[in-house]
């Protein structure tokens, strides 16, 4: 039986770290340690089950307590404001199975990101998941501290931190760059309206796409649009008609502009509002 070897080298190793083992006593051990496999106990088809060696040997042996943090997770560099998630792998590097913690800080804030506790066996890893939450973060470097927690026993408390540096980034601006104004008139109804191609960029002068511009006409109309800008960061925003009259005026002032993963920087608007008249 394949089983006989393995049985046999379980034995050896229980003897040559105890050799005052008894033979009842070396059962005893080989049985207690088994890996039980069919039903509870011993039973016909599979005896005391699987032998387990580590589990075997380890039972002789003063215990080992020594849990440690194997990694962190976490992306080089994130957005300011943006949920942030981080992992970390927790391990039982010793023989015993241990419940410990394990925190997630924010060094330079000094601030706890989250705790988690877990229960591992020995030599056992699990992914420990958490999420960094930057809106109040400072722009800049941020040491991300993993810690687990020191278990009774244990002696070997190098390994339970680890960190990891992200770079907390300011979300890209964009502006009004400028509002162009025209005359537009329906060949239809002959009626006339105000057309205002608003112009958004980032910081670069380069244009904005799917950037949502909203604002309102007066003068000579008062109605609200919002538009979509193009690939090149425009907006073509049109008024509602009304008959043609000498001296009509048509205003479009911004309101505001949307955008996911940028802010609006007002600050560096060249116009909010323009005209044109007939």
């Amino acid at each position: 039986s394949n089983s006989a070897p393995h049985t046999a080298g379980t034995a050896a190793l229980l003897l040559q770290q105890n050799p005052s083992l008894t033979p009842d006593k070396v059962k005893d051990i080989l049985y207690s340690t088994a890996k039980d496999l069919g039903d509870e106990g011993w039973d016909n088809l599979y005896g005391w089950g699987r032998v387990d060696a580590f589990k075997a040997v380890a039972s002789i042996l003063p215990p080992v307590h020594d849990v440690a943090v194997a990694g962190i997770i976490a992306p080089s560099s994130a957005v300011k404001g943006t949920l942030v998630p981080v992992k970390v792998n927790a391990t039982n590097e010793g023989t015993v199975e241990e419940t410990f913690t394990v925190t997630l800080s924010d060094v330079e804030e000094s601030i706890l990101i989250g705790t988690n506790e877990v229960t591992l066996a020995p030599f056992a890893v699990e992914t420990l998941s958490f999420n960094w939450d930057t809106s109040s973060s400072t722009i800049g470097a941020h040491t991300l501290k993993a810690a687990a927690s020191t278990v009774e026993g244990e002696t070997d408390t190098e390994d339970n931190v680890k960190t990891a540096v992200v770079e907390v980034q300011e979300l890209p601006k964009m502006h009004i760059k400028s509002i162009d104004m025209s005359l537009g008139r329906d060949t239809r109804t002959r009626k006339v309206f105000g057309k205002a191609v608003v112009t958004i960029a980032d910081d670069g002068g380069k244009g904005v796409s799917t950037a949502a511009v909203s604002g309102k006409w007066s003068g000579a109309t008062t109605d609200k649009d919002t538009r979509n800008t193009n690939s090149q960061g425009k907006a073509t925003i049109t008024s509602n008609k009304v008959r043609p009259r000498r001296g009509l005026t048509f205003t479009f002032c911004v309101d505001s502009i949307v955008k996911n993963g940028y802010t609006y920087d007002t600050s560096a608007d060249a116009e909010r509002c323009d005209s044109v008249k007939t």
